[in-house]
């Protein structure tokens, strides 16, 4: 996790600011500004992990962290959790279990097109392995999460915790054209996500005693099952962020990261820096989700897609096709692949691949895939969210001699 003097805006105001003081003051708004511009997610500063201490399991689960592209300097070892960056991580014995399995790193169709990804296996782009484990939640689940609010959380935070987390699950519910739909129970036992204090001893040891610079704490989620727990500190009732923080929390319960950061799997079609996301580790400027958190909100988790139109199948070049569509709902129901299918002149399916949807701002997009043969084939597609659980129906088959 970072001081919120990393994020641009503050230092400019920084830097502007600090010219303008005279020099015996200086010091002192350095130190006042420090201490107060500290994040929901705000830790400790992480010390560089001594790697010769580690047990052999920890070591095996570093060095698959690392390979993934995660900071492997904002790894934390508990008892049962594994810490990432403070306020989420996994369950130590379900990781070592995702890594065990043998997931193999992505390989590209053609090394010189990073777009063109394999279908088989669990694969993801940019060489980055997915797992079940780190994953997002399914489709069955996203469209009817129940959250249990535990008693700790009002005994121990306060009334107002209580009352932004049922407002932090209506900010996720009224994101439009999204399944992301969070309802609260009052039986613990039918909860897929249970949120009280960390000094709750029904929690697990890594939601638990929280240090004093940290507000809340979730994780991520696993074999397309949201994370169970989000804890929040005792000393917290006086946080001014709440409502974010409470949205924060939940958004990595449902499978994003920290925004701006190299780790997990950047969402495209966002910005990799944004200010006003919700998933920031620095401050939370925004009153709501911001345009980028919505685009990926809906690439998650769209309530439906539709068909891709306006179909153009074309030889470029021996071997090469080139497969252009237009997504006429391209802002509110965005692709996050299309799958595009071959099949023989008779309709028999021969191949097919996933590419990302780069679409233009009219919502058009040309997929380049080379590598045939010559002769007729007949392609058609169909759209999918980043999960590939959520699709539209298939385009026509569009015939051409190559």
């Amino acid at each position: 996790m970072h001081y919120i003097l990393s994020n641009p805006i503050i230092m400019q105001f920084v830097k502007q600011s600090f010219s303008q003081l005279p020099l015996h003051y200086r010091t002192i708004f350095l130190g006042v500004l420090a201490s107060l511009l500290l994040v929901s997610c705000q830790p400790d500063q992480h010390a560089l992990l001594e790697t010769d201490t580690l047990q052999p399991e920890e070591q095996e689960i570093l060095h698959y962290l690392s390979e993934n592209g995660y900071h492997t300097d904002a790894v934390e070892f508990l008892e049962d959790f594994v810490v990432y960056e403070d306020d989420a991580g996994w369950d130590k014995a379900a990781l070592l279990q995702t890594i065990r399995g043998g997931y193999a790193p992505i390989v590209p169709i053609d090394p010189d097109d990073p777009t063109l990804v394999p279908l088989h296996g669990r694969e993801r782009q940019r060489g980055v392995r997915e797992s079940n484990y780190l994953d997002a939640v399914n489709q069955v689940r996203i469209k009817n999460l129940r959250y249990f609010i535990n008693n700790t959380l009002f005994n121990h935070c306060g009334q107002d915790w209580v009352a932004v987390y049922h407002d932090a699950a209506h900010e996720w519910n009224d994101i439009p054209h999204c399944q992301v739909k969070l309802t609260p129970t009052i039986v613990r036992s039918h909860a897929n996500i249970i949120i009280g204090s960390d000094s709750d001893s029904s929690f697990p040891a890594g939601h638990q005693d929280l240090s004093s610079g940290l507000i809340a704490r979730a994780g991520f989620p696993s074999n397309g099952v949201p994370w169970k727990w989000i804890s929040v500190n005792d000393s917290a009732d006086s946080w001014n962020s709440k409502l974010k923080t409470a949205m924060h929390e939940f958004g990595h319960c449902l499978g994003y990261r920290h925004t701006g950061t190299s780790d997990g799997q950047h969402i495209h079609g966002t910005d990799h820096v944004d200010s006003e996301s919700i998933m920031n580790t620095g401050v939370y400027t925004s009153s709501a989700f911001p345009v980028g958190d919505v685009r990926a909100a809906r690439l998650y988790y769209p309530e439906r897609l539709i068909t891709p139109t306006g179909i153009s199948v074309t030889k470029i070049g021996d071997g090469m096709v080139r497969f252009r569509y237009r997504n006429m709902s391209h802002i509110s129901r965005p692709y996050y692949w299309v799958r595009v299918y071959k099949y023989t002149p008779g309709g028999m399916l021969l191949d097919y691949r996933d590419f990302q949807s780069i679409t233009s701002s009219g919502g058009t997009h040309a997929i380049y895939w080379p590598g045939h043969g010559s002769g007729e084939f007949r392609f058609s597609a169909r759209a999918y969210n980043f999960r590939r659980d959520i699709y539209s129906s298939a385009t026509s088959k569009y015939l051409v001699n190559l």
